[in-house]
């Protein structure tokens, strides 16, 4: 019982994340290989560019 109240508790004040493998034929600019696996990279600057993606080159870094 305590733990799965530690375990609500946590999931409750966790900040949100979204993953999914995908399909391999799925096009993807923000694909890069990580070892073995390939991931998809997308890094947002919003202080410079409100809620616009970069994939390779991140601006203002």
């Amino acid at each position: 019982m305590k733990l799965s109240t530690l375990f609500l508790a946590l999931s409750l004040l966790s900040t949100q994340a979204f993953a999914h493998k995908g399909a391999s034929n799925e096009p993807d600019n923000c694909r890069i290989s990580v070892g073995s696996e390939v991931i998809h990279f997308t890094a947002y600057t919003p202080t410079f560019t409100q809620s616009r993606s970069f994939c390779r080159e991140i601006p203002f870094v």
